[in-house]
């Protein structure tokens, strides 16, 4: 028996497998979007359908990431 090959992570997905893929709740990627400039790109009219594509979403998860020092204090990487 064989083992199926890994599927590849999808380039484009949507706001509820975002919020999954971070393990957060869809109103925490709205609130991101609207006051911290998560990256998205909108498709069609009136607003569209908004997308995310996941490797700008990893990189820009990265730059906000934060390190805490040994003395307890954090910093911003």
């Amino acid at each position: 028996m064989s083992t199926p090959a890994p599927q590849p992570e999808p380039l484009c997905v949507d706001q509820d497998t975002i919020a999954r893929m971070f393990g957060v709740s869809a109103k925490t990627i709205f609130l991101w979007r609207q006051r911290e400039g998560m990256p998205h790109f909108k498709i069609g009219a009136k607003g569209g359908t908004v997308r995310f594509d996941v490797q700008e979403v990893r990189e820009w998860m990265r730059a906000r990431r934060v390190v805490t020092t040994t003395a307890g204090s954090e910093a911003q990487r």
